[in-house]
């Protein structure tokens, strides 16, 4: 009878650990695309707003797509400011 239940309690710590791995997987590359979306910003001549690049890429590393929605609402959506969309019209 212990049999079926520590096999299911193997499994179980075993799909946790794969889920971390995951979650870490997926905190970093969101951490990754903010930061390249910071420096192409800087290139074009637009500061992160609110906080400084690295506040945002730490915030994103902890909060993942939460986080990553309201840098791109700041910085992208038709909600932001124009300074982002300004420019890209500009080089085009």
């Amino acid at each position: 009878m212990e049999l079926p239940i520590h096999q299911f309690s193997v499994m179980v710590q075993h799909g946790s650990v794969i889920i971390f791995i995951l979650n870490l997987l997926l905190h970093v590359c969101f951490a990754s695309f903010i930061a390249k979306d910071i420096n192409n910003l800087s290139k074009l001549g637009a500061a992160p707003q609110l906080f400084p690049p690295w506040v945002w890429v730490l915030a994103t590393l902890i909060g993942n797509f939460f986080i990553a929605a309201i840098y791109w609402v700041m910085h992208h959506s038709t909600l932001s400011r124009n300074i982002s969309r300004n420019i890209s019209r500009n080089i085009s």
